[in-house]
């Protein structure tokens, strides 16, 4: 992944972000544990898509079948990690501000696959 997926997964998180602040501003839900909650879970999203593709990288590098076992551990490892964000959103943020922009990458690569862009 290139430098401009990993920026294409920021913008996303942060128009996510962004769409977030001005729903929570309009309905009077806007609380200080808000915004890191955001950043939380925007870091994270960068994070994980960093560790994917060193992930795939690894796996390619391999030869043909690769090693299941490293993708197993890595998807383990994402996944406590995801966890551990969603936990600290749950006990000491805003739990929604953490999980929207976890959903970020997702929805960029679905919205760049309907616009027809390269993907």
């Amino acid at each position: 992944m290139a430098v401009r997926e990993y920026r294409r997964v920021l913008i996303g998180a942060l128009c996510l972000d962004g769409l977030y602040l001005v729903i929570t501003l309009t309905f009077s839900l806007f609380s200080w544990k808000t915004v890191p909650g955001l950043l939380l879970g925007t870091i994270f999203a960068v994070v994980n898509s960093w560790l994917r593709e060193k992930t795939v990288e690894r796996i390619v590098s391999m030869g043909e079948f690769g090693d299941r076992k490293l993708h197993l551990k890595s998807y383990l490892g994402r996944m406590t990690l995801a966890g551990l964000c969603m936990s600290a959103g749950f006990a000491w943020l805003d739990p929604f501000a953490v999980v929207v922009p976890m959903l970020a990458p997702g929805l960029t690569y679905l919205f760049l696959a309907l616009t027809g862009r390269e993907i």
